[in-house]
């Protein structure tokens, strides 16, 4: 693949962040694989690389559903949820199989836990669908108020498959 084939790959790479900012990745792996950047160029490109790694959505997910499973409204916005969620890994505790399906269809590793609670502490964001509205104790909202305390990002879906980031206490 020649220079030119890359949408006008520029020799050099442009001096202001901004510019750099918006450069597509395949210039930065070009201008990095080429031996005739200054150390200036080379360490902005490093940098910028760093810097798209860095904000790279690739988070441990946890997905919190009790012993009784999810309702059918509940399973269609948690598998949405789970896909836009930006998950490197999904940690769940013993699930349906079609909601383990789910989860293996995004092409992520699935970790597997015996509780609730390993599911939090392993995880950065956290799905929960509780089959009650109200929060009444149960291992799922208990398992809620853990993650928020530890101040997760928290999406609550709820069994008539509304969204909340906040809950019932």
């Amino acid at each position: 693949m020649a220079k030119d084939d890359i949408l006008d790959l520029p020799a050099r790479p442009p001096r202001k962040a901004r510019q750099l900012e918006r450069a597509p990745d395949v210039w930065l792996a070009r201008w990095l694989a080429e031996a005739t950047l200054t150390p200036s160029d080379l360490r902005r490109v490093e940098a910028e690389k760093a810097r798209r790694k860095a904000n790279a959505p690739d988070r441990a997910v946890g997905l919190l559903v009790g012993q009784e499973g999810v309702t059918p409204a509940q399973f269609a916005v948690v598998v949405d949820a789970l896909g836009t969620s930006g998950a490197g890994v999904v940690h769940h505790t013993r699930v349906s199989g079609a909601l383990h399906r789910a989860c293996k269809a995004l092409d992520v590793p699935v970790a597997m836990h015996h509780t609730l609670t390993e599911v939090v502490r392993e995880s950065e964001a956290v799905i929960a669908a509780p089959t009650t509205r109200l929060s009444n104790g149960s291992g799922v909202w208990e398992s809620v108020r853990l993650a928020k305390h530890r101040k997760l990002l928290v999406k609550i879906v709820l069994p008539d498959g509304s969204i909340s980031t906040g809950g019932q206490s």
